[in-house]
Order: structure tokens, then C-alpha cells, then sequence
């Protein structure tokens, strides 16, 4: 048999016993709570286990790092993201692409509203590398999502790039929101108005403006 692959330090270790999947959202919980005081950099581990009242030495074996930490925030919090859009997308939506995609920002601008730490997070001038990682990879993830969405609601040639693309546009909204978001999360309506054109803008280059809709396609 050969080595052990080394664990990644940067990424949070998988608790499989019920008591460490309780601490681990202790842990969670108690880096959502520190975001809300503090900016990202002056955030390590002994902090977070004083506010989580678990000795470091037992944060070490699920979060390794302050990276993991917050590694392991983003992607609590792109699970619950996710159910959202999805629940967007099973219901009624507009009839062109340029109105799903305002849509689907206007879901992610409230979800970053309603949980100010995560805003703080992934949207700050001083995010780490780490949350940057993580919310990347659950674009990309999300990219793929929304491009079987586009291809089952209209009469779209199929495009190899259009998952990245796709991804490009979501990391500018982001990008967009970082100019202006507040410490509580909140983004200005015309800093919104304006991710969304340079959105659909992007977006515009690759996509037709009118898409037929796909007969026997949702609606």
C-alpha cells in the first residue's frame, strides 16, 4: 500500500463522529460571531477557540489552520446558498436570460444581507486567500448549475466554455459588491444596479439578447 496522502492544512478535516460534528459548528459558530466584531487578518485560531470555549489543541484536529476555518465557514454557508437558488429556479421565472440572471443576483445580494459575517468574509478588500478559494470553487460548482438551467429553459447551441463564463460573471458581481458592501452585509441599490449590467454585459458577448425558449423546456 502506498503513503498516506498529507492532509491539506488549508482545508477543514471531515468530522465523522457526532460529538465532532457538534464541535465543528461550534467552532463555526463562533468565527461567524468574531467576523461580526473583527476584520478577517486579526482573526487566528486561539481566538476562535476562546469563543468557542474548546481547547485549541481540539480545534486543531478538525480546523488546522485559521485558513481551514474559514475554509470550512464558506462552504457551510454555499450549502445553504445553494438551497435558495435552487428554490429560485424551481419556481417562475423571467423569459429572458438577462432577467434570470438579475434574478439570481438580487437571491445572493439578499442571502449576503441576512448573513453579514459571510459578506464580511468572501466580499472584503481584506478577504483571505483561503474564503477566496473555497467561494471560487463553489462558483465554478454553481457555474455548471446554472448552465444546464439556461440549456433546459431555451434553444441555446451548446457552448464548451459556458460554465466558465459563466463563473466569470458571478466573480464580477462580486468583485462589484466588494466596492461598496457595508459591515453589515448590506449592498447599495446602485452599486447592485450596477453589477448587474456588468453582468449581463459580460455575459451579452456569448449569449444571444433574444433566446427562444425550449419547447417542453421549464417556464
Amino acid at each position: 500500500m502506498g503513503e498516506p496522502v498529507p492532509h491539506d492544512r488549508r482545508e477543514p478535516r471531515r468530522p465523522q463522529r457526532r460529538p465532532a460534528v457538534a464541535r465543528a459548528e461550534l467552532v463555526l459558530d463562533a468565527v461567524e460571531r468574531l467576523l461580526l466584531r473583527a476584520d478577517p487578518p486579526d482573526i487566528g485560531l486561539p481566538a476562535i477557540a476562546r469563543e468557542a470555549g474548546i481547547p485549541l489543541s481540539s480545534i486543531y484536529h478538525l480546523f488546522p489552520s485559521t485558513a481551514a476555518a474559514f475554509s470550512g465557514y464558506v462552504q457551510r454557508y454555499a450549502v445553504l446558498m445553494d438551497q435558495e437558488i435552487e428554490a429560485l429556479l424551481a419556481g417562475p421565472l423571467p423569459e429572458t436570460w438577462q432577467g434570470i440572471a438579475e434574478r439570481l443576483l438580487a437571491t445572493v445580494r439578499g442571502f449576503y444581507e441576512r448573513h453579514a459575517a459571510l459578506a464580511r468574509l468572501v466580499l472584503s478588500s481584506t478577504a483571505p486567500i483561503a474564503a477566496r478559494v473555497a467561494d471560487d470553487r463553489h462558483i465554478e460548482q454553481l457555474s455548471h448549475r446554472l448552465a444546464h438551467e439556461l440549456y433546459a429553459r431555451f434553444e441555446l447551441a451548446p457552448q464548451r466554455e459556458l460554465p466558465r463564463r459563466l463563473a466569470i460573471a458571478m466573480a464580477i458581481s462580486d468583485r462589484v459588491w466588494a466596492l461598496g458592501v457595508d459591515a453589515s452585509g448590506r449592498i447599495p441599490d446602485d452599486l447592485f444596479g450596477e453589477s448587474v449590467r456588468a453582468v449581463q454585459g459580460y455575459l451579452s458577448h456569448y449569449l444571444p439578447q433574444l433566446l427562444e425558449p425550449r419547447a417542453g423546456g421549464k417556464t
